[in-house]
């Protein structure tokens, strides 16, 4: 990954095995995961970054491991209701560092100056994170349907972290999210961002409801299709962070803090794959004053509020 600030090479090794339980159900272990994450900041990069003396995105651009195991379960009945509504579930457990901080005496693992552990002088990371995804369709004709959506994710450090791994937190915005923001730029909370550096946390809740329609056959294995959406939520963390004033979840604010955004798409379905452009605007800015939150009463329209989204597949 190439970035004006940063390079980050990624290797992934993972060992898993994967089966299908019913018709219904698959499941998935990967008792042996490992994440080798490898950053090599620009010294303007690390110069801001040590300014900002913010523990999170320190530790979210400094080299480290993520020595992982997963589980996860797959609820989906439309196999066995082709022509009828249909539930989708995807569950998943991630633990991170348990084993090896575990085995931290035995191995006689090192630790740096901060308390974290390290293995082959690399510090590597510590939690649990549970998340689930789940999305109801309703086919009302044979060619419109509804699908109804809500997912949420907690990511808790445990023993010697500080902060999930950035490859491992939640994101807000982008083409599979909250359309009316671009990838990972809502949030975390109600902060109002002061340096223009992806956004992660450690919480995510999203509800999403669309509503999709075939329009017109363009060729003889293709067709158009129309969508009409609106989504919302947001990503928040776990503890206060003095970087970011706003950011920590707090319940009795949930509601006060949530994107949420409308728009409009088409769908360009070959068959084998499905071209998705999706545009959105914001209508409630949970990173603006509590007062001016709901967009449009406060600010005229403008084809820049407009964001576009460009994917393969349909978002959920």
């Amino acid at each position: 990954q190439n970035r004006p600030d940063f390079t980050r090479s990624i290797l992934n090794i993972s060992l898993g095995y994967l089966w299908k339980g019913s018709k219904t159900q698959r499941f998935a272990v990967y008792p042996f995961e490992v994440n080798s994450v490898y950053v090599n900041p620009s010294p303007a990069f690390q110069a801001k970054l040590d300014s900002l003396n913010d523990p999170r995105l320190l530790y979210s651009y400094d080299t480290h491991l993520i020595p992982s195991g997963r589980f996860t379960w797959v609820f989906n009945n439309q196999e066995i209701r082709k022509n009828g509504n249909f539930f989708f579930v995807r569950g998943n457990l991630e633990f991170a560092g348990l084993i090896l901080t575990g085995l931290a005496k035995p191995l006689n693992l090192k630790t740096d100056a901060e308390g974290n552990y390290k293995v082959f002088d690399i510090k590597y990371s510590q939690y649990i994170k549970p998340d689930i995804d789940m999305s109801y369709h309703q086919l009302l004709d044979p060619n419109n349907s509804l699908v109804y959506r809500i997912a949420a994710g907690i990511g808790i450090p445990v023993f010697t972290s500080r902060a999930l791994p950035f490859e491992k937190s939640f994101f807000a915005g982008g083409a599979n999210s909250l359309r009316a923001w671009s990838a990972r730029t809502l949030g975390p909370g109600a902060y109002k961002k002061l340096v223009n550096i992806e956004q992660s946390g450690d919480i995510k809740i999203e509800a999403n409801f669309e509503y999709r329609s075939f329009l017109l056959h363009l060729l003889e294995s293709a067709q158009l299709e129309g969508a009409a959406f609106v989504d919302a939520g947001n990503i928040w963390t776990r503890n206060d962070d003095p970087a970011r004033p706003g950011s920590q979840f707090e319940f009795q604010h949930m509601i006060k803090e949530m994107g949420l955004g409308a728009g409009v798409g088409l769908r360009f379905n070959f068959s084998f794959f499905i071209l998705r452009l999706d545009a959105a605007v914001k209508l409630r800015d949970p990173s603006l004053d509590l007062a001016k939150r709901w967009v449009y009463p406060n600010q005229k329209f403008v084809i820049g509020d407009i964001t576009p989204n460009l994917a393969i597949g349909y978002p959920f």
